[in-house]
């Protein structure tokens, strides 16, 4: 799970989101976008899918709906009515895909709304204009990312030609890209190529972490059955990583939720210690 963050609302998050799950879908990744910003929630307009069923309806297995797809084979979680109301963790693992990358689109700001995703994540993708204070709201996302122990896979600067030293320093970033500005971004030939190389960034991440994944299995001798790459709706015990070749064994919903706990409580602990980079609370930083 990765989040598609920036401090600044209008950067371009939603435009972001759906463009890195349509070129992770064209590659045979697979790509699912969820939008979390209930205040603003323009993914299923973007995507021109209904605003029904959302997140909440999705979680409820009773209830029978099904998750929509776009014209380009992504499928689409439309944002809840309320992020507050909803028990996060629990909806995120309800919707994890199987197979592919969930991207989160996440809300602007510093606050519980915009904090709670980047917890849940796994690695964060930045989203910020060239402009000073959009690069400044940015860079403070990254800094909390990264106190929460949620690794920057790299930034997207939108509206700009280029990616300037000083704007890649700011947000301290080893990867960036720059979306030109065009009317129709989504359509463009050339924007598709920069969504094509973020997709790449993320295929080389799970490459990493299906290398890391492996190499632990190993060092702790356990037995791991090698299957066919799992299709979508296979129900197999393990399977091959379709994208990087490591072993992702099938892991029930209590067991991503525990490994989740997990997760937060190391971050936790790596982060005490640390003191507000900033007033205002929210961003931690690492000087001491």
């Amino acid at each position: 799970m990765i989040a598609i963050a920036g401090g600044k609302g209008g950067c371009g998050k939603t435009t972001t989101t759906l463009g890195i799950a349509r070129s992770l879908e064209a590659s045979g990744i697979g790509g699912r976008a969820i939008d979390l910003d209930a205040g603003m929630p323009n993914l299923h307009r973007m995507a021109d899918v209904d605003r029904e069923p959302p997140l909440a309806a999705l979680v409820d297995e009773e209830g029978g709906a099904e998750i929509q797809r776009d014209s380009h084979g992504v499928e689409i979680v439309p944002a809840p009515r309320a992020l507050a109301a909803l028990d996060l963790s629990s909806a995120l693992d309800a919707v994890q895909p199987r197979d592919g990358v969930a991207l989160f689109d996440c809300p602007a700001g510093a606050g519980p709304a915009a904090t709670a995703p980047l917890r849940e994540a796994e690695a964060v993708i930045l989203v910020s204009t060239s402009r000073e204070e959009s690069v400044e709201d940015a860079a403070k996302t990254g800094r909390m990312a990264r106190s929460l122990g949620v690794p920057v896979l790299g930034a997207v600067v939108t509206r700009t030609q280029r990616v300037s030293r000083g704007v890649a320093s700011e947000l301290a970033a080893e990867q960036t890209v720059a979306i030109p500005t065009r009317g129709e971004p989504l359509t463009d030939d050339r924007v598709r190529e920069c969504y094509d190389a973020v997709a790449g960034w993320i295929e080389t991440w799970l490459q990493r972490r299906g290398r890391e994944k492996y190499s632990e299995a190993e060092r702790s001798d356990t037995t791991v059955t090698v299957r066919k790459p799992a299709i979508r709706g296979d129900r197999s015990e393990s399977r091959t990583c379709p994208c990087c070749g490591g072993i992702r064994p099938a892991r029930s919903s209590d067991e991503r939720a525990t490994d989740r706990r997990d997760r937060r409580s190391r971050r936790s602990r790596a982060a005490r210690g640390t003191r507000s980079s900033w007033r205002g609370g929210g961003a931690l930083s690492g000087r001491r």
